[in-house]
């Protein structure tokens, strides 16, 4: 099986307003139902556990009733304190329901145009591997900069990308990293979703991204959303 899982339990500190930005509602539909209708379109995902406060559920049910296809819903598990507990916390809660071999597919709430044709290949592009990340090449010069004031080097770019969901991995050892680094208490250092597959020693595929698979952070990128559906 492949199981989609959708982080929307973040907080939204960066966009200034009053809200969570997932639930910010654009043409009268909050951002993380634009997100949960690629994993509702995309024929390849069996199931979806949906990761989210418990305030935020209570604000956001309706909506997620009104798009149908609730019978695709696996269930809700809480959100953490950090994106990489919210994901063990989803993990942990599929434990019975699932088998090892299967996928997860995870995917942001704030990242509302990727297309479910993005989220087929990611799927279909699993086989021989343990994960798959869709990435972007890096358009601009990086520079390293280790005490906020001076250059101390320019990265190659041509060795870089910038990474998106949806990301998928093989379940059971993608549990067991995250259990482990739980463990270790260093899953709060995780600063994207491959890096525990990355720790693991698991074989990460990356395949070509989508530009306007850009994630929601600021009130820029929300204008920049808002634009794009308006044509």
């Amino acid at each position: 099986m492949n199981i989609g899982i959708l982080l929307a339990g973040g907080c939204g500190s960066r966009m200034k307003c009053d809200m969570p930005k997932q639930l910010i509602k654009i043409k009268n539909k909050p951002l993380m139902c634009y997100a949960l209708a690629a994993f509702f379109d995309c024929k390849m995902i069996d199931q979806v556990q949906i990761v989210i406060s418990d305030e935020c559920i209570e604000k956001v049910a309706d909506d997620i009733i009104a798009m149908g296809n609730t019978e695709k819903i696996m269930g809700f598990s809480r959100a953490g304190a950090t994106r990489q507990e919210s994901i063990l916390n989803a993990l942990n809660d599929m434990v019975y329901r699932i088998s090892e071999e299967d996928v997860v597919v995870l995917h942001d709430g704030v990242r509302p145009l990727a297309s479910h044709q993005l989220f087929e290949r990611v799927i279909t592009s699993m086989e021989g591997c343990d994960g798959v990340i869709p990435v972007l090449p890096v358009k601009d010069t990086i520079y390293r900069c280790a005490d906020g004031i001076w250059i101390d080097e320019a990265l190659d770019r041509s060795h870089l990308v910038a990474g998106q969901s949806p990301e998928a991995f093989i379940y059971g050892k993608y549990l067991k990293i995250n259990r482990l680094l739980a463990k270790q208490n260093r899953i709060c250092d995780i600063c994207g979703s491959t890096e525990a597959a990355i720790l693991a020693g698991m074989k990460i595929k990356m395949i070509e991204g989508e530009e306007n698979n850009f994630k929601i952070t600021t009130q820029e990128d929300l204008k920049r959303f808002e634009s794009i559906i308006a044509k």
